[in-house]
């Protein structure tokens, strides 16, 4: 039987990237734009990425902004936290992927085409070479 999808890839949505190590030729697919899991999961996405970079980014600014939203309210952390968590989702919502895809641009990954250089220098993932 014939493969169905171009270049033998599976069909990636407008608004994916794909990213080749050139080291080690691993591929990672990424979404550009607004991370949904991130604003529902928070912290969790990064984890099955194995983003382990991310992750502790986001739990060490995550916590940092409890503390000090505990620090000034005087309330404790636990208390304020329930309040600044979701703020932070909402930002991690907008950033995570951002992060993502320049983390794996710093550790050696390049776009694998022409569609998805361009889709990442338009929305300023990467510098256009």
């Amino acid at each position: 039987m014939q493969n169905p999808f171009r270049n033998g890839m599976i069909p990636i949505p407008p608004n994916y990237a794909t990213l080749k190590n050139s080291k080690t030729g691993e591929l990672k697919i990424s979404k550009v734009g607004f991370s949904f899991t991130a604003l529902i999961f928070g912290f969790v996405p990064a984890i099955f990425r194995g983003d382990w970079y991310n992750f502790f980014c986001i739990i060490l600014v995550d916590f940092a902004i409890a503390m000090l939203a505990s620090v000034i309210s005087g309330q404790p952390i636990g208390t304020v936290y329930r309040y600044t968590e979701p703020i932070s989702q909402v930002i991690w919502g907008l950033l995570y992927n951002l992060m993502y895809c320049r983390h794996l641009s710093n550790i050696g990954y390049v776009p694998t085409d022409q569609r998805s250089k361009t889709l990442l220098v338009n929305h300023k993932y990467i510098r256009a070479n």
